[in-house]
């Protein structure tokens, strides 16, 4: 094993798993939001990279400096300075699954299972895309009952003192994250 194998995957290490799960683990104790989607991202990017990997690895193994490049891109993605990770996915990936998941509705093997779930739950065949029922709606009821459950699991959580900060800390976190994607979804629909 060469020496710059070696330092590329120490490199790699360091950038790609070790400071991103250090970063991820503060995020998850802060108060704020804005430090778990960065980090929410990163890892979406991160295991999209070692997918592609993966399957492209006999083709990559001989491409002069890959291991280089990848340090370099696993830098730029993992530092807050740069926000590489949401710049790739707002410029890239966010808009790539949009429009995958709006043409997968189209399939009518999956339109069927869209109208077999509602069916299910109580909502009946004929409410599917083109019928009655909202799809922003029953998004946000649903996040409203689970912000309702978690606010239950808190009060209970709350007559133990030495987890009471913790838990309200990722309560409120919880909390924020609901709102938001339910003014999200009320907003597009």
């Amino acid at each position: 094993m060469s020496f710059r194998t070696l330092l590329t995957g120490v490199l790699s290490l360091g950038f790609g798993l070790l400071f991103p799960a250090y970063g991820s683990f503060t995020a998850i104790e802060s108060s704020g939001t804005e430090d778990d989607t960065q980090w929410l991202v990163y890892w979406l990017l991160y295991s999209l990279l070692q997918g592609f990997e993966k399957f492209a690895w006999p083709l990559l193994q001989w491409i002069p400096l890959y291991g280089e490049v990848r340090v370099a891109v696993l830098i730029w993605l993992v530092l807050p300075q740069t926000k590489g990770a949401t710049w790739m996915y707002e410029a890239i990936v966010g808009p790539l699954f949009s429009t995958i998941l709006n043409e997968a509705v189209k399939i009518p093997a999956i339109d069927r299972m869209v109208h077999q779930t509602e069916s299910t739950s109580g909502r009946g065949q004929g409410q599917g895309r083109t019928g009655g029922t909202d799809f922003g709606s029953r998004i946000q009821s649903t996040l409203q009952s689970v912000g309702s459950t978690l606010q239950q699991s808190a009060s209970k959580i709350q007559s133990d003192p030495t987890n009471q900060r913790r838990a309200e800390a990722r309560l409120h976190k919880d909390l924020q994250k609901i709102e938001n994607i339910s003014s999200y979804h009320s907003k597009s629909g």
